[in-house]
């Protein structure tokens, strides 16, 4: 239903007569060049110049004396709504511009080619112009394009506003534009849907729709501005580290595009931020099948708790997440004990660090989840601790140190395996900690346990 049925009625009054007078002019349409990536009609996207068909000699001079733009003007200064928007500043805290009735008419004027279809094309955009006149909210969205993501099916929600789904055509279109995603290679003027970025977080969320004559001085909306900027930041922090909790290899977020949206019949503001990434971090991939989309959305929920708040869990998680984020695979070693360390030591000081660290993860594992004893997870630890020690200190880790299960094995295996005893025992904590258990626990009661229970 409108929110205003008497400037709809006006308003498509004028547009009819608008198309019928430009219509009657030699030649009625001209073509105009635009370059850009745009999805074609056969589901290509192309970056190339494109006719596009435009009304000839579009302009105020006779529309504006039409009879029936005088009656749009009459219904916008007669409704005390619509005339509280006109020639004002109106948008919101992230994005505003002046209202101008004459340019939101002209925006509603269909192009010679969708004429024929005058009804639709006239509904579509007026829907959006009185959504927007009629709204204290208005609409604001970021996207995450992530490279390598795929799912049995979309949209995977994880709470309201917030969910995985395929970007739209005119998302990816943005994106390409802006050049947050890249064709592999760079002078590559053709992508078809199967060889681009299609999967992405995808964050809404509204903001009040501030009206403010040009006159006075602007709201400081800064306040506002650093409030929805944290909890962006934070949408996109949580994910990458729940990724990093949940598996090794992680695909990553190119970027974030940002689309504010003032009045849609106007058009909209993009704003871009374009992530550094590898080669090797681009070519990350992971599928989300039924059970792993589910643990997604629990662990979503978990991490959303407060108390992931623990400065020690919440050390270890970003150290997690920035494991994904190295090249070397020393480095990565160096992020996931400082996580161990965050995890299993942060009450104590330095004395025997490493012999601790390998005692509480033996203590806090469990062997079934790892297909690992805890005699052989307190030798991996301990090794580990020793390794990182030689790494941080310039040296080269000793080939006898890198032992896993009672076997040698490369560095980057020793690391995965190593990456997953520390995950685990984190998985553990974050469900410990959001159940109100203290963090950290009594860890001699936890290794001493089964000796009390000796005979």
């Amino acid at each position: 239903m409108s929110n205003f049925p008497e400037l709809e009625r006006v308003i498509r009054e004028w547009v009819y007569e608008a198309v019928d007078v430009l219509s009657q002019r030699q030649p009625p349409q001209v073509s105009v060049e635009t370059l850009g990536w745009q999805l074609d009609h056969d589901g290509v996207f192309r970056n190339r110049a494109r006719q596009a068909h435009t009304w000839n000699d579009v302009g105020p001079a006779d529309l504006r004396q039409l009879r029936t733009w005088g009656v749009v003007e009459a219904v916008f200064n007669e409704d005390p709504v619509l005339r509280a928007h006109v020639g004002q500043l109106v948008g919101t805290a992230r994005s505003a511009s002046t209202f101008d009735p004459w340019m939101a008419a002209m925006s509603l004027i269909p192009r010679p080619d969708q004429a024929r279809n005058f009804e639709d094309e006239f509904a579509a955009h007026y829907s959006q112009l009185d959504r927007f006149l009629g709204s204290s909210k208005l609409e604001h969205m970021v996207v995450w394009p992530i490279s390598g993501l795929t799912a049995n099916s979309f949209p995977v929600n994880l709470e309201p506003g917030i969910k995985l789904d395929r970007m739209s055509d005119s998302e990816m279109e943005n994106a390409l534009n802006v050049g947050l995603i890249k064709p592999r290679f760079p002078r590559l003027s053709v992508l078809t849907r199967d060889k681009v970025v299609h999967t992405c977080l995808h964050h809404t969320y509204h903001l009040p729709k501030l009206i403010e004559p040009w006159e006075h001085e602007p709201q400081d909306q800064t306040a506002v501005l650093t409030r929805v900027e944290g909890i962006i930041n934070e949408v996109s922090s949580t994910f990458q580290q729940l990724l990093a909790l949940l598996f090794f290899d992680v695909p990553h977020l190119l970027g974030r595009l940002d689309l504010a949206h003032e009045c849609p019949t106007i058009g909209h503001g993009v704003g871009y931020n374009v992530s550094s990434l590898s080669t090797q971090q681009l070519s990350c991939t992971l599928h989300l099948d039924d059970d792993a989309v589910t643990r997604v959305q629990e662990w979503w929920q978990v991490l959303r708790r407060p108390g992931t708040r623990h400065k020690a869990l919440a050390l270890a998680l970003r150290r997690m997440h920035y494991r994904t984020q190295r090249d070397r695979v020393d480095d990565e070693l160096i992020d996931v004990m400082i996580a161990a360390e965050a995890l299993y030591l942060s009450d104590v000081g330095s004395n025997e660090l490493g012999f601790r660290l390998a005692l509480r993860a033996s203590a806090w594992c469990k062997p079934s989840h790892l297909d690992m004893s805890r005699r052989e997870v307190f030798d991996l630890m301990k090794s580990a601790y020793k390794i990182r020690c030689a790494i941080v200190h310039g040296d080269e880790p000793k080939q006898a140190d890198i032992v896993a299960k009672g076997d040698r094995v490369p560095l980057s295996r020793f690391v995965e395996i190593t990456e997953k005893v520390v995950r685990q025992g984190l998985q553990t904590a974050i469900s410990e900690a959001t159940q109100g258990h203290a963090w950290p626990p009594d860890w001699d009661g936890i290794i001493l346990r089964p000796m009390q229970n000796s005979p």
